[in-house]
C-alpha cells in the first residue's frame, strides 16, 4: 500500500488540531517529519496516525515528556492497522504501538488507549505530584509575599511615626530653647 501524501494543513484537519500544534510536537518531540524541494513539511499516514497517538495519549492527560519517552520505546512500532474515510471524508486510522515492556495500544475508532506499565505510572506519578508541589509552593510563595508585604508596611509604617515623633521632639526642644534665649535677652535689656 502506498503511503498518501498530505501538506500540513490537511493532516491538521485529519488529527482535528491546528497546524501550529503539529509543528510544535515535531519540535518539542522530536519527530522526522519529511520536507519537499521547497523546504515544506509533508506527511505520510504513518505520520498522520502517530499525531494521532500523540492526541489520544495528550488526552488521556500524558505530558509531552511521557509521551517522547513512549515514542523512543515505540520507535518504527507505530503501524497503521486500518484505514477508512470518516464522515468528513478524512482519512481515518486504527493504530497499534506493538508493545514493549507490556505498554500496548487497541484498536479504537477514536484512537488508542494505552495500559501502563510500572514505569510509565511511575513517571505520570512523579509528574503529577510534581505538578501539584509546584502548584502548591507558588500558593505559599504568593501567601509569604503578602505576609512578608504587609508586616514591613506596618513596622515602616511604625518607623516613619518613631522618626517623625523625635524629629517633632528635637524641633520643639530648639523652639524652647530659642523662646528661652529670647525672653532673657528681653530681660537683660530691662
Amino acid at each position: 500500500m502506498q503511503e498518501a501524501i498530505y501538506q500540513i494543513s490537511e493532516a491538521a484537519q485529519i488529527v482535528e488540531v491546528e497546524s501550529h500544534v503539529l509543528r510544535y510536537w515535531e519540535e518539542e518531540l522530536e519527530l522526522d517529519i519529511k520536507r519537499n524541494d521547497q523546504g515544506h513539511r509533508y506527511y505520510t499516514d504513518t505520520d498522520v496516525a502517530t499525531f494521532q497517538f500523540i492526541k489520544d495519549l495528550k488526552k488521556q492527560g500524558y505530558q509531552l515528556r511521557a509521551i517522547k519517552k513512549i515514542l523512543l520505546e515505540k520507535e518504527g512500532e507505530i503501524n497503521i492497522l486500518d484505514s477508512g474515510i470518516n464522515e468528513e471524508g478524512h482519512p481515518e486510522f486504527s493504530i497499534i504501538a506493538r508493545g514493549t515492556r507490556g505498554v500496548k495500544s487497541n484498536k479504537a475508532t477514536s484512537g488508542v488507549h494505552v495500559e501502563e506499565n510500572r514505569d510509565d505510572k511511575a513517571l505520570r506519578l512523579q509528574i503529577l505530584l510534581k505538578q501539584i508541589i509546584s502548584e502548591a509552593v507558588r500558593e505559599h510563595d504568593t501567601m509569604l509575599c503578602e505576609n512578608i508585604k504587609e508586616t514591613m508596611i506596618k513596622e515602616l509604617d511604625y518607623q516613619f511615626r518613631v522618626q517623625e515623633e523625635e524629629h517633632f521632639k528635637h524641633l520643639d526642644e530648639l523652639l524652647r530653647e530659642k523662646q528661652k534665649k529670647s525672653k532673657r535677652k528681653k530681660h537683660s535689656f530691662f
